[in-house]
Order: C-alpha cells, then sequence, then structure tokens
C-alpha cells in the first residue's frame, strides 16, 4: 500500500471523482539543478509537475491535471520565489483539494504559453528572414486582426481544430488570399510550439482546409502598362524636375529590377559599368547582376549631382535625414498608381523580351532575377548568360529613349496619360 499522502490522479465526472492510487511519484529534477537550468523548455520532475523555462530565463511552475476530460494546466508560482520543494508541496496540496471534490478555476495565469506569446516569441527569430517590410507588417497586421481577438489569450497547448475554423470560416470565402496565409502563419506558430514543447498535441490546423472547403483562388496580377506606352511615359517623366523618387522610379525601368533592390541601392553597389545588388537584399538570396545601359548610366550621373544629405550613401534618398524612398511614392506623385504599379514595369519588359526582343526566355528570366521552378535544371543551369543579357539592357535602354509606339503618343495627345502640374 502506499502511503496516505501518496498524490491522487484520475478524472472528475460530473460531481464525483474518480480516480486510482497510483506509485509513489519519482522526482526527477534536483534543486541544484533547478537553480542552472537556461534553456528554454518543459522539464518533467514527476506526476504531472513540470518546470518551465522561457526564452527571457523566466521560470515558472506548473501541475499539468486533468479534470471533466480535459486537460489544464495549473501555475504553482514562479522560482525562485517558489523553491522546488514547495513546488512539490503546492503540487500535492492541489491534487489533495481536487480529489476532496474542491473547484480550481484557471486564471489568465495559469494558462501558461498563450498563443500571442507564442506567436511574439517564435516571430523574433521568423521576422529576421523576411526583407520585404511590406510582409513583415502583414504577418504582424493579420494576426492582430483576425486571430488575437479571438484566441490569442488562450493556451497554445490547449487551442483546436474547431478554434481555427472559427476564426478563418468569415474570411475564408469573402478573403481567401488573407485567409490562406493566417492559416501558414498558424501552422507556423504551432510547430514551433510542439518544437519547444509548449504543446504535446497535433498542431489543430491539420484538416482546418477540408473543414472549411475548397478555396477558388483567383490569380491576382500586378497592374502594368504596356510596353508600346513605356517610352512615351518615361518621356513624360524627364520632363518634370527630377527628384530622387522620379529618377529612382526610371532606374527601375530601365534596369527592370525590383522596387526595394533601386530603393535601398548605394553607390558602392556601381561598378564596372554594372550594378551588383548583394545577396541578402534579393528576393531569391544570391547575388544579382544587371548591367547598365548607356541611359542608365547618364541617369545615375543625373542622381549624382542632385543635392543630397551629408554622407548618405543612398542613391535615391527619400528624405534630408537619408531615409530610404517608400514604396510607389513615385507613381502617386504622378497619379499614376491606379494605371499601373512599379512592380508592373518589369511584366511590361518580359512581354518586350518575348515580342521584341525575340532573345531565349531563360536570358529574360535570368534578367529578372527570376527562380528556376525545376529543381533539377536549377541545379544544373547557373550560367548568369551576362554578355547576353548586356547586350538586351542596352536594346532595351535605346527602345525606351528612342523608339516609342505611335500609340503611345496618340494616348498622350487624346489626354489619356498627361503629365501633373510641377
Amino acid at each position: 500500500m502506499p502511503p496516505r499522502d501518496a498524490p491522487f490522479v484520475g478524472t472528475l465526472v460530473g460531481s464525483e471523482y474518480r480516480g486510482t492510487m497510483p506509485k509513489i511519484v519519482r522526482h526527477q529534477l534536483r534543486a541544484k539543478q533547478v537553480e542552472k537550468l537556461a534553456a528554454p523548455g518543459v522539464y518533467q520532475d514527476g506526476g504531472g509537475l513540470q518546470l518551465r523555462v522561457r526564452d527571457t530565463g523566466a521560470k515558472f511552475w506548473v501541475l499539468r491535471l486533468t479534470a471533466k476530460g480535459k486537460r489544464r494546466d495549473k501555475g504553482l508560482g514562479s522560482f525562485p520565489d517558489v523553491s522546488l520543494e514547495e513546488a512539490r508541496a503546492r503540487a500535492d496540496a492541489v491534487r489533495r483539494a481536487i480529489k476532496s471534490g474542491v473547484s480550481m478555476p484557471v486564471t489568465k495565469a495559469e494558462v501558461g504559453i498563450t498563443l500571442k506569446e507564442a506567436f511574439d516569441t517564435c516571430w523574433k527569430s521568423k521576422r529576421q528572414t523576411l526583407t520585404n517590410a511590406k510582409h513583415r507588417q502583414q504577418w504582424e497586421s493579420t494576426m492582430a486582426t483576425y486571430v488575437f481577438p479571438k484566441i490569442g489569450h488562450m493556451s497554445v497547448a490547449d487551442i483546436r481544430a474547431g478554434e481555427i475554423v472559427d476564426v478563418l470560416r468569415p474570411i475564408w470565402a469573402t478573403k481567401p488570399e488573407t485567409a490562406r496565409r493566417i492559416l501558414q502563419r498558424l501552422e507556423f506558430v504551432f510547430r514551433a510550439a510542439i518544437r519547444r514543447e509548449w504543446r504535446e498535441r497535433a498542431s489543430p490546423t491539420i484538416g482546418v482546409r477540408e473543414e472549411l472547403g475548397s478555396m477558388r483562388k483567383v490569380a491576382k496580377h500586378f497592374r502594368s502598362m504596356s510596353y508600346q506606352d513605356v517610352p512615351a511615359f518615361l518621356a513624360l517623366l524627364r520632363k518634370l524636375p527630377p527628384t530622387p523618387a522620379r529618377l529612382c522610379l526610371q532606374f527601375v525601368v530601365l534596369t527592370a529590377c525590383r522596387s526595394a533592390e533601386a530603393r535601398f541601392a548605394v553607390w558602392t553597389e556601381i561598378m564596372g559599368g554594372q550594378w551588383v545588388i548583394p545577396a541578402e537584399r534579393t528576393k531569391m538570396r544570391r547575388q544579382h547582376i544587371v548591367p547598365l545601359s548607356d541611359a542608365a548610366r547618364d541617369l545615375l550621373e543625373l542622381a549624382r549631382n542632385l543635392p543630397r544629405p551629408t554622407g548618405c550613401h543612398l542613391i535615391f534618398p527619400g528624405s534630408i535625414t537619408c531615409n530610404p524612398l517608400s514604396d510607389m511614392v513615385s507613381l502617386r506623385d504622378l497619379a499614376f498608381a491606379e494605371v499601373t504599379t512599379v512592380h508592373g514595369f518589369r511584366s511590361s519588359f518580359r512581354t518586350w523580351c518575348a515580342e521584341v526582343a525575340k532573345c531565349r526566355p531563360e536570358v529574360a528570366e535570368a534578367a529578372l532575377a527570376h527562380a528556376i521552378k525545376d529543381k533539377v535544371e536549377a541545379a544544373y543551369r547557373r550560367a548568369e548568360y551576362l554578355e547576353e543579357r548586356r547586350a538586351l539592357m542596352g536594346k532595351w535602354g535605346r527602345f525606351l529613349n528612342g523608339h516609342s509606339h505611335p500609340r503611345a503618343h496618340r494616348r498622350i495627345s487624346s489626354g489619356t496619360l498627361t503629365a501633373p502640374a510641377s
């Protein structure tokens, strides 16, 4: 027979507590060990008593119980305010109280790691992998808008699939892309919670797609301008007083680069008639070399002669304090935001490559720094086609400088494209 004060473990059914007397708990932790533990995780002492160590180094005691068929965590205090010996005594007292039928309400402090706390902790490392500021903002705003108000306060250990479904159902059909991304972000949080031993169950995101039904995904493309209209657009832009924003937009068009690559460009990246974009600032995390046409080099000389903040290395500074330009600032400045997007000029360039330049597709894709979707092909094809791209970008620059399509001139004269007041 076990001693009279042995912990009683069982399940509360209605008002009756049914359970069995287990073997004597074999404690696993030692006082000196508890003092030295620093690595984040969950450390078992036995009988449901756990020491949880957070990333911050904070340590707290939790007793894991099962009542009314539902598992819950009862907080017993933090270490060192509550020693190992006292935590064991409190755990025994809780078990006896439950055995005698005393209700043990769960307070917020006893929930353990909440979903929001789990996200905040994991997000610190995840955000470092996202170079696009807009994507980082979307991660935070979608969770704050759709997830945290409903389940952010709940324990990450106890959230079930039904609660995820309740979060996503209102937007599953009306905002499918947002819903899809939120589900991906929740999958990330729960996988991390399982790895960190904050959760023992499988991820509650499993099966959610099947429950909510198929999602009709409509492909959304960036608004773009016909390549025939781009030379006339640039001619219009050059008639306006030069500013960093207007020159940056021209540079984006001339180089077919991504907006952020140009907005954060510095003078040391320009070398030998080429623009060398470092790997950490490209979408594919791979250094990208852009051969500069005569038109692009002339534009850089114009940018170099503009007034700029002292010691500022940005080619296109966005303010007197040398902050980078914000995306789309040039198009808003020109009232063209409803006609095209900055990214859309890459589409204009790609169409021109196929219809006018008639270059090889792999050369055009290399000029755009696109990833090769076929992994096997990507492993073997590592050529940059630099000389072919040099000729291609020169041809693109000459097209933009002097080969404007007649239709574009008609659009300008008819008022479809008009320069705003400077």
